[in-house]
């Protein structure tokens, strides 16, 4: 394996970490400036910020879908991650090494799965969303610790490294699905992770290390052309050769959450031509884009460091190391459940109204205490369904449904979806009884020709007393209850 020198400038002041401080690879200034969640946010603000840059320096800025910069930036950061000669081995923070006879320091990790998100689903729940097809971003280092040469009269031992080799794998599970050789910065991917939303996998890579060295052995001896005849004797040194090859197996785990969007999207025809469409899915999704506009649900997003990669620990030989600020700092997507109290919002206003949301109650996750972001609290119902009328829609522009996982959509064609003819409703509500604190009504929703009895679940409608979804049905009353003044 080629490798480049690391040259670093060493020093007994601990080098200062944290997040860049200037864009890069392509990502411009004001989306940069909202990557970095979970930074100090002191007010200090650098000379010639943008208005987003100052307005970082006070809090974290959510996006309302996973930020393709965060990709972006992962990938131009892991192409600068250095390359050490044979020497050195540079090592981010917590991260496990392993030894041999030889090698020394050496290590792998997974630097960053692009893309991913993870989600913030409970107290205790923080998957690792994966796409089904994804590319794997990894650093390798080592170095050679040579046994030290020897010097006498009679003999001369110095050591040699003649050849480095890797071989990095990515292994789903037991299986491997790519490999790749001689680099440091290891770029692996895999396919088709989608046998069944939710599957959990185990996500390896492992790297083996191999090195090859020379132990070179001086002997003098006494060498005489004629044995009888004493001035045909000198001395020479005899040259023996060996040849030690020693291999190390590293590797660094993470378990991944294979997600696939799986979404029905129904739409309906109003009698003034407004469109309705609604959208459900079982897993967590962001929101949906139609021809008008696009709508968010529940779930904000934000992008954090790991900040293990902040500095590195650069270890020379007889175990000397030095912290080095690392060049390379990787990024990751989060979702977290917003307020209640903000509900789906459209990012147009007037063309596409939400009519109504509702999905499962869950525990409220907390995030970590450097994230300065508006989170639910208690319980929260996640936007499982939604459903939205626009009044501007040509049919011409098909609906499509993002996930939690950038690039992750289901698109459905308007001249595909599930038709649903609107029929003349008629709601009935009765008063059944009134006591000091309590009113009970009986609700009854039929179709006006035929006069069935309607469900009133999203698919067709909700009715809500006082704000609240009710269901009704012919032969049984449904009571709710409200305080009087």
């Amino acid at each position: 394996m080629t490798m480049l020198a690391f040259a670093v400038t060493g020093s007994s002041i601990a080098p200062t970490s944290g997040p860049p401080t200037e864009p890069d690879h392509g990502v411009n200034e004001t989306t940069f400036d909202r990557l970095w969640s979970g930074d100090p946010d002191n007010g200090s603000i650098p000379a010639d910020s943008s208005a987003m840059g100052e307005l970082a320096a006070y809090v974290d800025i959510p996006f309302d879908a996973p930020p393709r910069a965060v990709d972006q930036w992962n990938e131009g950061d892991h192409a600068e991650f250095p390359e050490t000669d044979w020497r050195t081995s540079a090592v981010p923070e917590n991260t496990a090494t392993s030894r041999g006879v030889f090698v020394r320091d050496a290590y792998v990790r997974t630097f960053a799965i692009s893309p991913s998100t993870r989600a913030h689903l409970s107290p205790n729940e923080t998957s690792l969303y994966v796409a089904p097809n994804g590319t794997v971003f990894a650093t390798l280092d080592y170095r050679v610790d040579l046994p030290p040469s020897t010097n006498t009269s009679d003999e001369r031992k110095t050591w040699s490294v003649l050849d480095t080799e890797s071989e990095v794998a990515l292994r789903i599970d037991n299986t491997t699905v790519d490999t790749v050789e001689g680099t440091a910065t290891p770029t692996l991917t895999y396919a088709e992770l989608n046998e069944r939303p939710g599957t959990e996998h185990m996500l390896t890579v492992d790297a083996e290390i191999t090195v090859t060295l020379e132990e070179l052995v001086e002997t003098r001896v006494e060498h005489c052309t004629d044995p009888d005849n004493e001035s045909t004797c000198e001395e020479v040194w005899v040259r023996n050769a060996t040849t030690h090859v020693e291999t190390i197996s590293v590797r660094d785990s993470t378990d991944v959450t294979a997600y696939e969007l799986v979404a029905s999207v129904r739409a309906v025809e109003y009698p003034n031509g407004d469109l309705g469409v609604g959208v459900t899915s079982p897993q967590p999704w962001q929101g949906f884009a139609l021809e008008n506009g696009s709508v968010s649900g529940s779930w904000g997003f934000y992008s954090a460091r790991d900040s293990d990669w902040d500095t590195l620990e650069r270890w020379q030989a007889w175990n000397h190391s030095i912290t080095v600020v690392s060049p390379s700092v990787p990024l990751q997507v989060h979702a977290f459940p917003s307020p209640q109290s903000r509900g789906p919002e459209t990012a147009t206003e007037g063309s596409v109204d939400v009519l109504a949301s509702d999905g499962h109650t869950a525990p409220a996750p907390s995030l970590p205490e450097s994230i300065d972001l508006d989170v639910a609290t208690g319980e929260f119902t996640s936007s499982d369904r939604i459903a939205v009328r626009d009044d501007g829609s040509s049919r011409k522009t098909p609906v499509v449904v993002h996930g939690l996982v950038r690039g992750v959509t289901v698109e459905r064609s308007l001249g595909e979806l599930d038709r649903v003819d609107l029929a003349t409703r008629n709601l009935t509500v009765d008063v059944v009884e009134v006591s000091e604190d309590n009113v009970t009504l009986a609700v009854t929703l039929r179709d006006n020709e035929t006069g069935a009895p309607i469900s009133t679940d999203w698919t067709t409608g909700i009715v809500r007393v006082n704000g609240e979804p009710v269901q009704t049905n012919e032969h049984q009353y449904l009571t709710k209850h409200r305080q009087l003044a």
